[in-house]
């Protein structure tokens, strides 16, 4: 049966015993009541409360309940495939949301693609954005393998690799962590690199900075201007503004300096309150000693005497039992003078044998109790108007 063409303003039906007409112009169809289609609408505008389409395409869909369907444009959707340059939902679950412009209270699928999204809750393998900003475009969640951006705000995120330029978050948990500058309270994960960071004072117990396996061991600042280093949750040096101080709590901890050939060239030892030099000590200045003890000065045989002495030194000879000094030319006694059993004064010792050359000082006189013997080789020089008594 052959089928002609009907051109028709207005049909008119009956729907539950009420009448109701049908306009119908070119691109535009409008019904009061329920318009169903099992094939393909297509048109400019579709306003209405509900429909099911296979295929819906349009440049603007207005619905104010719910619509389903493989491709749609509208406030609410639940569908396969979203596409288009905007869209505004309250809620999408689907496995691929693309566009340029997405604003979403809740968006869950596999991927998720655009310049700029504004959602309070993300959940996806990936996600790429050009600008995540603060409240406005924050996120309070976001879970997923690569998230990239120049700048994140947020509460928690969770992934293999985290990159920005700007990143503010309670809490970041990862493999690799990089980027100019982070404020963090707690990173967790193999690598990090930042050009400058901000990190809590800390203390001895709980240093602000540590090791991942000694937890009690690491820096942290007692004060303003002030640095320190702490082992096994205790202060061993701290850095200030006019000293340095070792071992500040006064425990058994030494400090010992190490030279190319001796371990302790230089050591304090705590457990005795001394400071050992194990070599030579040059003061340029003078050395005042204020204490009532002693100078224990260096004891040696007349030959381990030092091979160049310098004018001054000054020891105890344990071949001659007496304390003797250099003058520049040789070796003498230095002390005593006089002495007695007691506390007298009486008697001047001297040796009874001459071992080594001696010149008598220039204008000064000698005087010896004899008897005395100068050895095989030995030379006593005496010079002009000077003269030196044996009695």
């Amino acid at each position: 049966m052959a089928y002609g063409t009907a051109k028709i303003d207005i049909v008119t039906f009956t729907n539950g015993g009420v009448d109701q007409d049908v306009s119908i112009s070119g691109i535009v169809a409008s019904t009061s009541g329920n318009l169903s289609v099992t094939g393909t609408v297509s048109g400019t505008t579709f306003t209405g409360v509900f429909g099911q389409f296979n295929t819906l395409t349009a440049v603007s869909g207005v619905f104010t309940s719910q619509i389903s369907g493989n491709t749609v444009t509208g406030n609410t959707g639940q569908f396969n495939v979203i596409t288009g340059d905007t869209a505004g939902f309250t809620t999408i679950t689907g496995t691929t949301v693309t566009g340029t412009t997405a604003n979403f209270i809740t968006l869950s699928g596999t991927t998720i693609t655009g310049n700029t999204g504004q959602f309070n809750s993300i959940t996806g393998n990936t996600g790429q954005f050009n600008s995540i900003t603060g409240n406005t475009a924050g996120f309070t969640t976001i879970t997923g393998t690569t998230v990239t951006g120049a700048t994140a705000n947020f509460i928690t995120l969770s992934g293999t690799t985290i990159t920005g330029n700007t990143a503010g978050f309670t809490t970041i948990t990862g493999t690799t962590v990089t980027g100019v500058s982070g404020i963090f309270n707690a990173i967790s994960g193999g690598v990090y690199t930042f050009t400058s960071g901000i990190i809590e004072s800390g203390n001895a117990s709980n240093p602000s900075l540590v090791f991942q396996s000694d937890l009690d061991t690491g820096v942290y600042s007692p004060g303003d201007n002030q640095f320190a280093i702490a082992t096994s949750g205790v202060e061993r040096v701290e850095y200030g503004t006019s000293e340095v101080v070792f071992n500040d709590g006064g425990s058994n901890y030494d400090l010992r300096v190490e030279g190319e050939t001796k371990p302790n060239l230089f050591l304090v030892d705590a457990s005795t309150d001394s400071v050992n030099v194990d070599g030579e000590l040059s003061v340029a200045g003078d050395l005042f000693l204020t204490g009532t003890g002693v100078l224990d000065l260096p004891v040696g045989t007349t030959a381990e005497r030092p091979v160049t002495p310098d004018s001054g030194m000054i020891r105890f000879n344990s071949s001659l039992s007496q304390f003797e000094g250099y003058n520049g030319a040789q070796w003498g006694p230095v002390g005593f003078g006089a002495t007695g059993g007691g506390a007298d004064t009486v008697f001047f010792e001297n040796n009874q044998t001459v071992t080594n050359s001696y010149t008598i000082g220039t204008n000064k006189n000698a005087m010896s109790a004899g008897p005395v013997t100068i050895n095989t080789g030995v030379t006593v020089t005496i010079p002009a108007n000077q003269s030196w008594v044996i009695v």
